[in-house]
């Protein structure tokens, strides 16, 4: 199970089943320490709260909370469903290509579009589920990219929970990122409390490859702390 699970859908993401305080509050009962909210953007129909990333404050001692959002790709220029100006009020920013991007554009323009935003976003700290079948990309450029741009690419529970990626397609992701050094990160993409800190559907293939464990962010809360605090420093110069 996950300390830290960094990609998490309430019910202001058209798709996520729960309030703020519901997944937060069964997160702690499990034994979550951290927890990002990063519901989706309004591209596939998420809602963007003010109130939530303005005036909500953790009312749990014991769980760290982190106020983020999940960006669509929005158009072929790597442009994203929220103006930069507000993304100065997350505390981590999720990147992903999702249905509203056409599918069938290819590895070399899906890749493009995706690096592309990395070297024009500065707020985007984590592309989300690159391994989806129905968007294939060339792993080791957006690696190459993620790692010079500090940028961490995720390994997404729920998408091989459900059989929604290939599994050789995922290790194929996994290789990339230790041959280019690139960070990763495991995250639940829970949309339902049962599914908040889970990994057992991608564990078994970072223990195959023998990912090392420096490369994976949330190995422990401290080292995501580190990261989210010089991400966000550096982005606020």
């Amino acid at each position: 199970m996950l300390e830290v699970d960094l990609h998490v859908h309430t019910h202001f993401s058209n798709c996520g089943l729960h309030s703020i305080l519901e997944m937060l509050g069964y997160a702690r009962e499990i034994g979550v320490k951290t927890l990002a909210i990063t519901d989706h953007g309004s591209a596939v129909g998420g809602r963007v709260s003010n109130v939530f990333y303005h005036r909500f404050e953790n009312v749990f001692s014991d769980i760290k909370l982190f106020k983020g959002i999940e960006l669509n790709l929005v158009g072929q220029d790597g442009k994203t469903d929220m103006p930069m100006a507000q993304l100065k009020n997350m505390d981590i920013v999720l990147l992903g290509i999702h249905a509203n991007t056409k599918r069938g554009l290819g590895v070399k323009k899906n890749t493009e579009m995706l690096i592309k935003a990395i070297e024009e976003n500065p707020f985007i700290d984590i592309i989300s589920h690159p391994n989806s079948r129905d968007y294939p990309l060339d792993y080791s450029l957006l690696a190459k990219a993620a790692k010079q741009h500090g940028i961490v690419l995720e390994l997404n529970n729920s998408k091989t929970l459900l059989k929604s990626v290939d599994d050789e397609i995922t290790r194929s992701l996994i290789r990339a990122c230790i041959e280019n050094e690139c960070q990763m990160v495991v995250n639940s993409d829970a949309h339902a409390i049962t599914e908040l800190g889970r990994d057992e559907s991608v564990r078994p293939f970072l223990e195959e490859l023998n990912f090392p464990d420096e490369l994976l962010l949330n190995r422990n809360p401290e080292a995501v702390d580190e990261f989210v605090s010089r991400r966000k420093k550096n982005k606020l110069v």
